[in-house]
């Protein structure tokens, strides 16, 4: 099966894409899983930002941060999930995990320099 080329000047067309970059859309199932494991994080991370400490303002300013970020990735899954394309929302979820190990991965590199250089 070839894919159809386009034509110079012609807007963007999702049929124009490869398959193998983005497969033709399964029916959405209702639910979209990685939605919801989203929400239940951000939830989780907005409750233990009100025992961290500083005042009521920064708290309520990472709250409001948190909620804008939230509804914007948030959004971003759901479109994917309702065309579709939920294997395109689990890598907008576990995309910001690939820098976190990185930044892990760093720290224990460090630690282990600095100690065997004592």
């Amino acid at each position: 099966m070839s894919t159809p080329t386009p034509i110079p000047g012609t807007p963007f067309n999702v049929s124009n894409v490869p398959q193998y970059l983005m497969p033709p859309p399964k029916k959405p199932s209702g639910w979209c899983l990685p939605l919801i494991i989203y929400l239940v994080l951000v939830a989780i991370g907005m409750v233990l930002t009100l025992f961290t400490k500083g005042s009521v303002v920064q708290k309520g300013i990472n709250m409001l941060v948190s909620a804008f970020w939230a509804g914007f990735w948030g959004v971003i899954m759901y479109e994917l999930c309702r065309h579709g394309h939920e294997g395109w929302a689990w890598v907008v979820l576990l995309l910001p995990i690939l820098p976190w190990f990185g930044i892990l991965l760093l720290i224990l590199l460090g630690v282990i320099v600095v100690s065997a250089a004592n």
